[in-house]
């Protein structure tokens, strides 16, 4: 099976990353934004279960009161093109049985549960939700090594 097997057009991106892109003093900041930049556009697509665009706004607030808020040049989650997933009831019959996962927190097992079922990648900068994925059987990357599976390098990510 070649590196092109797991590229697919949409990806579940943990909030981890997204909001490395909004923090000046994240040493990921940088290579996250030129990551979120690249995806787009090439035409990838962001997925984000409802409950990580909580935890964006929720951090948002924190990094304006600790004045490390600094939004990258597309500006904010609004014009960032995510597609967000809803936590309805539909969603937690589909997802809310799978607990056949490492214990992970439960905001995190969203995210995982929702790219295992999928079959879809899961970007994360989470070094625990990145060894539960691992664990799981999921197909998970950091940034870095997605950029490097659909072809793109860098100097930012050589």
């Amino acid at each position: 099976m070649s590196p092109q097997d797991f590229i697919h057009k949409e990806f579940v991106l943990d909030s981890s990353v997204f909001l490395s892109a909004f923090d000046k003093n994240d040493s990921g900041r940088d290579s996250v934004r030129f990551f979120l930049e690249e995806v787009q556009k090439r035409g990838f697509t962001a997925v984000m279960p409802m409950h990580g665009w909580f935890e964006v706004l929720c951090t948002w607030n924190r990094m304006k009161q600790q004045n490390v808020f600094d939004p990258p040049e597309f500006g904010d989650a609004q014009t960032y093109p995510f597609k967000l997933i809803h936590i309805d009831e539909d969603f937690i019959k589909r997802y809310g049985n799978i607990m056949d996962l490492p214990y992970i927190k439960g905001g995190d097992h969203i995210f995982l549960v929702y790219a295992k079922v999928n079959d879809i990648p899961l970007v994360t900068r989470d070094k625990k939700l990145f060894q539960v994925a691992r664990e799981s059987k999921t197909r998970v990357f950091m940034p870095e090594e997605y950029l490097k599976l659909i072809g793109v390098g860098s100097k930012i990510f050589p």
